[in-house]
């Protein structure tokens, strides 16, 4: 069992990696076996996903930080809209960019998250400040690619890179920042602007997370013709055993903070823990325990703040908000 150092800003790939002072500069080119452990430098700033592996079982891989100053992050988002030089006014307040990404987006963030852009599912429905509408809304759903002629419109009084300090855009990208994978450790990790989910994972086993931050997790569509989007903190789907997920932050979650739910072939979730979080402005609930019943679940010592606020809120015409089991209203702290 080995503990490997990553630094990618000082660290080496010529590097072993197994000390501080020789850190590696990536994790990918590791061979790493259940029971390693791989610390991430604090301070590292990734646009990517983390690509956690399975462990085996009774040795599970730690996924940490070394090192002092703000946890190792991992980003969803991508800074390309704040260049004043690819926006065009097309009509009156309404400026258009193309071909600045090819992911589709899913939330806007304004400001290094002082606001949040509102949504319109039609051009037409552009009136306000920070108004958006992405021409390819639901073409990345189940993974699908985009097709020729990606356009993002948004309404700003001025030009929208001059308007804004800075425009972070969270895109589908690879529907997680992180898998929520079977004998896991991940302890002291940063995900924040994940269009999609932050961890999130099928079938998973003895898995825990452990004073990680989670912060504007979600908005990618899931229905166009329904206007419903999603998007989960850590989602375990068709089955949960042996999960915890304690002493962790959760900010501005479109959907719900910690989830299990499933499809047909859903299990009911058995000996999993939600205990000791901070949950603030989850969409949907803070708890989301969905589709059937665990067989032992904790939801112990949490603090719930202003559910079924933040930007899952905005634009919608009605609230509570539309979503796939309305009439069931959205913005509980725990919903089941």
């Amino acid at each position: 069992m080995a503990t490997y150092y990553i630094d990618n800003i000082l660290g080496s790939d010529e590097n072993d990696g197994l000390s501080e002072n020789s850190p590696k500069k990536d994790y990918h080119n590791i061979d790493i076996k259940g029971g390693d452990t791989v610390l991430f430098k604090c301070g590292s700033f990734y646009r990517a996903k983390l690509d956690n592996i399975n462990g085996e079982e009774g040795k599970p891989i730690t996924y940490s930080s070394y090192g002092e100053g703000q946890k190792p992050t991992f980003c969803g988002s991508v800074d390309t809209l704040s260049n004043p030089d690819i926006w065009v006014e097309e009509e009156k307040n309404i400026w258009v960019t193309e071909a600045v990404t090819d992911e589709e987006v899913c939330n806007i963030i304004f400001n290094n998250t002082e606001l949040f852009g509102t949504l319109c599912w039609e051009k037409s429905d552009l009136h306000n400040q920070g108004d958006y509408y992405d021409n390819m809304f639901g073409s990345r759903l189940f993974d699908k690619p985009l097709k020729p002629g990606h356009k993002i419109y948004m309404y700003s009084q001025a030009n929208p890179g001059i308007f804004y300090d800075h425009i972070e855009m969270s895109v589908y990208g690879k529907r997680t920042l992180g898998n929520a994978a079977c004998h896991n450790i991940i302890e002291g990790l940063r995900f924040i602007n994940s269009g999609v989910h932050g961890l999130a994972g099928e079938n998973v086993v003895d898995f825990t997370v452990k004073n990680c931050d989670f912060e504007n997790i979600g908005g990618c569509t899931w229905n166009y013709q329904r206007r419903i989007r999603l998007g989960n903190g850590v989602e375990c789907w068709n089955g949960a055993e042996d999960v915890t997920v304690t002493d962790c932050y959760f900010y501005n979650i479109y959907d719900s903070g910690v989830t299990h739910q499933g499809g047909a072939e859903c299990r009911p979730a058995n000996n999993v823990h939600f205990d000791n979080n901070i949950f603030i402005k989850c969409g949907m609930g803070a708890y989301e325990q969905r589709d059937l019943m665990p067989k032992y679940a904790t939801f112990n010592n949490n603090v719930c703040l202003l559910a079924g606020e933040g930007f899952s809120k905005q634009g919608e015409k009605q609230l509570p908000r539309l979503s796939e089991v309305w009439p069931m209203p959205m913005g509980h702290h725990v919903f089941l």
